[in-house]
């Protein structure tokens, strides 16, 4: 909407046309959710076959029973405060998960399941552990006092110099000796990278003391499906959501926003160019540069 409308156009705009949310992903799926509660219209698009961004699995075993996690896997009830009511609401089970220092690269899902391809590793030594327990307490110290006053939505309060470096970096130059390997660990099996090239902000924003503490086999978590969660939290959505769908275009010049998308016939494919006017317009993707650019905003 344009900043000069007046009110009653604003009101208009907002019973003729929906909110626009580009992303099915956990934020674009909540953003949905919040404002049909609030009896707003809305439309979702997204690029992939199946709603979730990162949320998803590959499922196999009996009737498809046994999941795979190829994105978000581990809930806590410490930091995910506001998703365990969703995924309860899905019915789906939490499982107990491994650590990376229980003597797996990547752990079977439940301990005594038979697994293929799965990297074993020395469990640490008495001494090792001791080690973590002490540079874990030194690290839930250090993150309070450095990284909470910067770790704001957005990073509205700036980001300084010594936290835009590599986590191995930051870890070495504050005297962790034993964390880096475990962190290393955890960082790959979650999808983040290696602590020499993950920004040191992003490594501390994903490793609350709780995520740390599993990782260090100091505290448990849970595995979940996180991908058959956002698929139950998108069915109670009333507004369309258009699946295998790449939006090219958002042209803001006019009164309101509107997307040009490409969708992909589910019986044939022919791809289809549409376009949608929008009341609103929510981005929520990861801001990678090929959806900026296609978002005109690069």
């Amino acid at each position: 909407m344009n900043v000069g409308q007046s009110h009653q156009d604003h009101e208009h705009i907002q019973r003729q046309y929906p909110v626009c949310i580009v992303g099915a992903g956990p934020t674009g799926l909540a953003a949905a959710h919040a404002l049909e509660a609030k009896n707003y219209s809305v439309v979702v698009f997204d690029k992939q076959p199946e709603v979730g961004g990162k949320s998803q699995a590959y499922n196999d075993g009996d009737q498809g029973s046994l999941f795979h996690a190829m994105g978000a896997l581990l809930i806590s009830n410490a930091s995910y405060i506001d998703t365990l009511p969703i995924v309860e609401a899905a019915g789906v089970p939490f499982l107990p998960a491994l650590s990376v220092t229980s003597g797996w690269i990547y752990p079977p899902v439940l301990a005594n399941t038979s697994v293929i391809n799965v990297t074993r590793t020395p469990n640490p030594s008495p001494a090792q552990i001791n080690l973590i327990e002490s540079e874990f307490s030194r690290y839930t110290d250090l993150r309070s006092k450095i990284f909470e006053p910067y770790g704001a939505m957005r990073y509205t309060n700036g980001i300084p110099g010594d936290l835009t470096i590599p986590i191995g970096q930051w870890l070495s130059q504050n005297g962790f000796q034993v964390l880096p390997i475990v962190i290393n660990a955890g960082l790959s099996l979650a999808g983040y990278g290696d602590i020499e090239h993950t920004p040191t902000i992003y490594a501390l924003q994903y490793l609350s003391p709780d995520i740390l503490a599993f990782f260090a086999n100091l505290g448990p978590v849970n595995f979940v499906d996180f991908h058959a969660v956002m698929s139950h939290y998108a069915s109670s959505i009333r507004g369309r959501i258009h699946t295998n769908t790449a939006v090219t275009k958002i042209d803001r010049s006019g009164p309101v926003p509107v997307l040009t998308y490409v969708s992909r016939n589910t019986e044939s494919t022919r791809l289809q160019t549409q376009t949608q006017k929008c009341s609103h317009l929510i981005l929520a993707f990861p801001p990678l540069l090929e959806a900026l650019r296609s978002s005109t905003l690069v």
